[in-house]
Protein backbone atom coordinates (compact mmCIF):
# COMPACT_ATOMS: atom_id res chain seq x y z
CA UNK A 1 0.00 0.00 0.00
CA UNK A 2 3.19 2.08 0.92
CA UNK A 3 4.49 1.92 -2.71
CA UNK A 4 0.91 2.94 -4.40
CA UNK A 5 0.89 6.43 -2.21
CA UNK A 6 4.44 7.05 -3.55
CA UNK A 7 3.54 6.59 -6.84
CA UNK A 8 0.96 9.08 -6.05
CA UNK A 9 2.81 11.03 -4.78
CA UNK A 10 6.03 10.88 -7.31
CA UNK A 11 3.21 11.76 -10.33
CA UNK A 12 1.72 14.57 -7.99
CA UNK A 13 5.31 16.07 -7.66
CA UNK A 14 5.57 15.56 -11.35
CA UNK A 15 2.59 17.24 -12.39
CA UNK A 16 3.25 20.50 -10.53
CA UNK A 17 6.87 20.52 -11.90
CA UNK A 18 5.39 20.55 -15.48
CA UNK A 19 3.17 23.29 -14.72
CA UNK A 20 5.58 25.44 -13.07
CA UNK A 21 9.32 24.64 -15.25
CA UNK A 22 9.10 26.00 -18.50
CA UNK A 23 9.64 23.77 -21.69
CA UNK A 24 13.21 24.66 -23.65
CA UNK A 25 12.38 24.56 -27.02
CA UNK A 26 15.34 24.50 -29.66
CA UNK A 27 14.64 24.45 -33.30
CA UNK A 28 17.19 24.80 -36.32
CA UNK A 29 15.99 24.50 -39.96
CA UNK A 30 18.38 24.15 -43.00
CA UNK A 31 17.38 24.49 -46.17
CA UNK A 32 20.37 23.58 -48.18
CA UNK A 33 20.30 19.87 -46.73
CA UNK A 34 16.11 20.20 -46.41
CA UNK A 35 17.23 19.53 -42.17
CA UNK A 36 14.55 20.30 -39.34
CA UNK A 37 14.95 19.43 -36.25
CA UNK A 38 12.36 20.69 -32.83
CA UNK A 39 13.86 19.70 -29.87
CA UNK A 40 12.34 19.89 -26.31
CA UNK A 41 13.91 19.53 -23.13
CA UNK A 42 12.56 19.27 -19.55
CA UNK A 43 15.05 19.04 -16.83
CA UNK A 44 18.20 18.58 -19.36
CA UNK A 45 18.98 15.33 -19.53
CA UNK A 46 15.54 14.16 -17.76
CA UNK A 47 13.40 14.35 -20.33
CA UNK A 48 14.50 15.16 -24.38
CA UNK A 49 12.02 14.73 -27.20
CA UNK A 50 13.81 15.21 -30.85
CA UNK A 51 11.33 16.00 -33.57
CA UNK A 52 12.74 15.42 -37.20
CA UNK A 53 12.05 14.99 -40.30
CA UNK A 54 13.24 11.41 -42.00
CA UNK A 55 12.40 11.25 -45.53
CA UNK A 56 10.32 14.00 -45.43
CA UNK A 57 7.78 12.05 -42.45
CA UNK A 58 8.55 13.48 -38.97
CA UNK A 59 9.60 11.47 -36.46
CA UNK A 60 10.18 11.36 -33.11
CA UNK A 61 12.45 10.20 -30.32
CA UNK A 62 11.78 10.21 -26.50
CA UNK A 63 15.39 10.15 -24.37
CA UNK A 64 14.86 9.47 -20.51
CA UNK A 65 18.67 10.23 -18.69
CA UNK A 66 20.02 10.52 -22.11
CA UNK A 67 18.36 7.15 -22.89
CA UNK A 68 16.53 6.80 -26.21
CA UNK A 69 13.41 4.91 -24.47
CA UNK A 70 10.82 5.51 -27.52
CA UNK A 71 10.83 6.26 -31.34
CA UNK A 72 8.38 6.52 -33.60
CA UNK A 73 7.24 8.41 -36.89
CA UNK A 74 4.01 10.86 -36.63
CA UNK A 75 0.76 9.36 -37.49
CA UNK A 76 -1.53 11.61 -39.87
CA UNK A 77 -4.96 12.26 -38.51
CA UNK A 78 -7.78 12.27 -40.24
CA UNK A 79 -10.46 13.58 -37.78
CA UNK A 80 -10.52 17.28 -36.60
CA UNK A 81 -9.30 17.69 -33.25
CA UNK A 82 -11.67 19.63 -30.61
CA UNK A 83 -8.84 21.70 -29.29
CA UNK A 84 -7.47 24.72 -30.39
CA UNK A 85 -3.51 24.77 -30.54
CA UNK A 86 -3.17 28.17 -32.22
CA UNK A 87 -4.18 30.02 -28.64
CA UNK A 88 -1.53 28.29 -26.41
CA UNK A 89 0.83 30.57 -29.17
CA UNK A 90 0.92 32.86 -26.55
CA UNK A 91 2.24 30.76 -24.29
CA UNK A 92 5.61 30.72 -25.85
CA UNK A 93 7.80 33.26 -24.15
CA UNK A 94 11.70 34.40 -24.49
CA UNK A 95 12.30 33.36 -27.91
CA UNK A 96 15.48 33.81 -29.96
CA UNK A 97 16.02 33.58 -33.56
CA UNK A 98 18.97 33.28 -35.53
CA UNK A 99 18.63 33.78 -39.08
CA UNK A 100 21.15 33.44 -42.41
CA UNK A 101 19.33 33.51 -45.76
CA UNK A 102 19.63 34.46 -49.58
CA UNK A 103 17.69 34.27 -52.72
CA UNK A 104 18.78 34.82 -56.29
CA UNK A 105 17.18 38.00 -56.71
CA UNK A 106 18.31 40.84 -54.00
CA UNK A 107 15.36 42.30 -54.03
CA UNK A 108 13.04 39.24 -52.68
CA UNK A 109 15.99 39.25 -50.31
CA UNK A 110 15.49 42.76 -49.30
CA UNK A 111 11.42 41.90 -48.60
CA UNK A 112 12.47 38.62 -46.46
CA UNK A 113 14.86 40.92 -44.05
CA UNK A 114 11.75 43.68 -43.94
CA UNK A 115 9.12 40.58 -42.68
CA UNK A 116 11.55 39.34 -40.61
CA UNK A 117 12.44 42.66 -38.95
CA UNK A 118 8.51 43.32 -38.21
CA UNK A 119 8.33 39.94 -36.32
CA UNK A 120 10.83 41.38 -33.93
CA UNK A 121 7.86 43.67 -32.69
CA UNK A 122 5.71 40.46 -31.69
CA UNK A 123 5.80 40.51 -27.79
CA UNK A 124 7.21 37.12 -27.34
CA UNK A 125 10.31 37.79 -29.16
CA UNK A 126 13.08 38.53 -27.17
CA UNK A 127 16.10 39.22 -30.44
CA UNK A 128 16.12 38.45 -34.17
CA UNK A 129 19.84 38.20 -35.16
CA UNK A 130 19.47 37.92 -39.39
CA UNK A 131 22.52 37.73 -41.92
CA UNK A 132 20.85 38.52 -45.11
CA UNK A 133 23.21 37.55 -47.82
CA UNK A 134 22.31 39.91 -51.06
CA UNK A 135 24.42 38.23 -53.57
CA UNK A 136 24.00 34.68 -53.94
CA UNK A 137 24.24 31.85 -56.56
CA UNK A 138 22.19 29.41 -54.68
CA UNK A 139 19.19 30.49 -52.45
CA UNK A 140 19.44 29.26 -49.15
CA UNK A 141 17.64 29.75 -45.79
CA UNK A 142 19.17 28.61 -42.15
CA UNK A 143 17.27 29.74 -39.11
CA UNK A 144 17.89 28.24 -35.48
CA UNK A 145 16.24 29.54 -32.16
CA UNK A 146 15.04 28.95 -28.58
CA UNK A 147 12.32 29.69 -26.87
CA UNK A 148 10.66 28.59 -23.97
CA UNK A 149 6.73 27.06 -23.22
CA UNK A 150 5.25 26.92 -19.57
CA UNK A 151 2.67 23.46 -19.73
CA UNK A 152 0.35 24.50 -17.10
CA UNK A 153 -0.61 27.63 -19.16
CA UNK A 154 -1.05 26.53 -22.83
CA UNK A 155 -2.36 23.52 -21.09
CA UNK A 156 -5.15 26.41 -19.94
CA UNK A 157 -5.37 28.11 -23.19
CA UNK A 158 -5.67 25.02 -25.32
CA UNK A 159 -8.43 24.45 -22.56
CA UNK A 160 -10.33 27.46 -22.66
CA UNK A 161 -10.47 27.86 -26.79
Amino acid sequence: MIWFWLLILLFTVLIILMLIKAVQIQFEFNSDNEYLQITLLWFDPLLKVVIHLEEMRPKYKVFLLNKKVYDNVFKSQKKESRFNVKKSISAIKDVHIETEYGFNDPYETGIASGAIHMIEGWPNVTSIDQHPDFMVSEPFIHVKGTAKIHIGSALAQIMRG
